[in-house]
């Protein structure tokens, strides 16, 4: 396997105004297109290019001397996750046991914000 970011599972305009499409096209095409390239450099002819990204963090997480390959392929988890977690015409108020506990701490949401 080799690292990738993959797709966006949305546009990259989709999150505005709240994201502009040039900051995630600066994150996203830039940024993180940097990490993936850099990881698969580093990778390259080890035991682990064909490792998931979880297992080759598994495998180095402790190891000193491969704190450059942790710290790209633990970007490219990072961002890719960080995508994973917006959407468009996302967030609104939070439901269940969070709600209670922001209620109980900050009266209700809106003193929260």
């Amino acid at each position: 396997m080799t690292i990738s970011r993959g797709d966006l599972p949305y546009e990259k305009g989709a999150l505005e105004p709240f994201i502009s499409g040039r900051t995630v096209d600066y994150h996203y095409g830039k940024h993180h297109a940097t990490y993936e390239t850099n990881a698969n450099k580093l990778l390259e002819g080890t035991d682990m290019q064909s490792d998931s990204i979880e297992t080759i963090l598994a495998k180095i997480v402790d190891d000193s001397s491969k704190a450059g390959l942790f710290n790209n392929v633990a970007q490219v988890w990072n961002h890719t996750f960080y995508w994973q977690c917006l959407k468009p015409q996302g967030g609104g108020r939070p439901e269940g046991k969070i709600a209670g506990l922001i209620d109980q701490a900050f009266g209700n949401f809106d003193t929260f914000l």
